[in-house]
């Protein structure tokens, strides 16, 4: 079937790349995933090329380094207490973005360095895989659609938003590291990169959606259509009030995994997953609520079966864009023993390299609980911040304890 509807597509594509080259617009508007909302790709780039040609313009260089600490003091599934400590080179993205033949852009990211030391040895750095990459084409401008803001069809390798605070780029999350439950429900491909596949943007008053198909072909750079496929939709729908405590944004964002079992998979094999998020505010103080419910999919009997969770997260400027303190409580659980996991930074780390021991089932259980509490210190806004957090996890399975303890996090957080 994936293979049927990735043709079907590609005719549509190239059906329309042979109508649009010989015909002239106005700039196309970006949705990257660098900008969060459309029309903000391009603050804080570096300009290479500012030229206005209609053949080819704006193109931009941009990127960020991410570094961090962490301290875990904690108790096993033995019942041993244990400390753990490592520095991460946690991020270095460097991408580009140009627009050419009047109704296309391409925009994309690198990732340049692999930091797990020790558990992968010494940080390597260098090239290791795109992380995003596509070619997009602006319909509302081909078009001449008037009754859309914007409409964009794409395809290539897409970052797949599905929980509320992977919807927030890592350069303006307010945490250190994002919670369990959304990093377990991205679509991610085996190496820790984003899925093949293709995609339309559409954006109106006050609402915006995606929907798209992509391949659960795992590889790290451009997949294959020979497995199965995944269906992607989410819509954020934002309300402008101008007094009181207000709703800001309502989003539904899901994914379902349509794959036989010797298909290669992402999201280690989940078969779907809804996700709903609310975000409130006045003045200084700000609260996001997301609810989260899936399905595991094929695993071994202790993973299988359902899963949900929901995650509070709420911030307030001690001084306006620049002093903020935050505190999240996240709780998740499952029908299964080992239907939830602990999240891999850094009491997981401690696990593989012998220094404490979370069982065979490698940190797993069936309910979890973490709160968080921060301060961060915005020395240029988000383009330059201190990020100092503390976090208590404690994860049990059939009420045996798996871990608990307390995470110390330090955070360097730039990007250009």
């Amino acid at each position: 079937m994936c293979m049927k509807l990735y043709a079907l597509l590609s005719a549509v594509c190239a059906f329309q790349a042979s109508a649009t080259v010989a015909v002239g617009a106005d700039a196309l508007t970006s949705n990257g995933q660098e900008a969060v909302l459309p029309g903000l790709v391009g603050s804080g780039f570096a300009e290479l090329f500012p030229s206005k040609e209609p053949w080819f313009w704006d193109a931009k260089l941009f990127g960020r380094v991410q570094w961090q600490y962490g301290y875990v003091d904690g108790t096993d599934s033995n019942g041993a207490d244990f400390n753990y400590d490592t520095t991460e080179v946690r991020r270095v993205y460097l991408g580009g973005q140009a627009r050419f033949a009047k109704y296309f852009q391409v925009i994309g990211r690198t990732v340049l360095v692999k930091d797990r030391n020790p558990i992968d040895g010494p940080t390597d750095w260098g090239y290791q895989h795109i992380w995003d990459l596509a070619l997009k084409a602006d319909v509302k401008k081909l078009l001449e659609l008037e009754a859309l803001d914007a409409f964009v069809v794409a395809y290539g390798k897409k970052q797949l938003n599905v929980s509320d605070e992977w919807h927030v780029s890592s350069k303006y999350i307010k945490t250190v590291e994002r919670s369990a439950i959304a990093n377990k429900v991205w679509p991610y491909t085996e190496g820790y990169s984003n899925p093949t596949g293709s995609w339309f943007d559409l954006k109106q008053n006050g609402w915006k959606a995606t929907a798209g198909i992509f391949s659960t072909d795992d590889s790290t750079e451009f997949s294959t259509w020979d497995d199965g496929c995944l269906f992607y939709g989410d819509a954020t729908f934002t309300v402008a009030m101008d007094n009181g405590f207000c709703l800001k944004s309502v989003t539904l964002s899901g994914f379902y995994q349509d794959r036989s079992s010797e298909d290669e998979q992402l999201s280690g094999g989940l078969k779907w997953v809804g996700s709903l998020a609310a975000h409130v505010g006045e003045g200084p103080w700000e609260l996001r609520g997301n609810f989260i419910c899936g399905d595991n999919g094929q695993q071994i009997d202790e993973r299988e079966g359902n899963f949900w969770g929901f995650v509070l997260l709420g911030s307030h400027w001690i001084l306006q864009d620049r002093l903020e303190v935050v505190a999240r409580y996240q709780y998740q659980g499952s029908e299964e023993a080992e239907g939830i996991r602990l999240w891999s930074r850094y009491a997981r780390s401690a696990d593989a390299v012998g220094d404490a021991d979370l069982g065979s089932s490698g940190g797993r259980g069936d309910e979890h609980q973490s709160a968080y509490v921060g301060v961060n210190t915005h020395l240029k806004k988000d383009q330059l911040k201190l990020m100092l957090g503390l976090e208590y996890d404690e994860v049990t399975s059939e009420s045996h304890l798996v871990y608990k303890g307390w995470t110390t996090y330090v955070g360097l957080r730039t990007f250009f």
